[in-house]
């Protein structure tokens, strides 16, 4: 059991980091927008984002979707996540 909470501490981590670089990504896009190509960009991490959204919000809650499948979630702002000592 331990294993599988590590595993699933380790990719929620993998998920805010990706989730802050494509935050960032978007920022820099949304502020030196520049036509149909940034457009494009923009909309495909739009949608990576919502995917790296619902399967955070998934491994926090238990219930976590297949990969490769989307679907529409707000935005997962703010979680903790219980740490284990001893």
């Amino acid at each position: 059991m331990e294993d599988t909470l590590t595993d699933g501490y380790a990719r929620a981590l993998q998920l805010e980091s990706e989730r802050l670089r494509l935050e960032r990504r978007i920022g820099e896009l949304a502020h030196n927008f520049d036509g149909p190509e940034d457009a494009d960009e923009l909309k495909s991490l739009a949608g990576r984002l919502r995917d790296v959204d619902v399967e955070l919000e998934g491994l926090l809650t238990g219930s976590a979707p297949s990969r490769g499948i989307s679907q529409k979630s707000g935005p997962l702002r703010s979680y903790t996540i219980p740490l284990r000592t001893a």
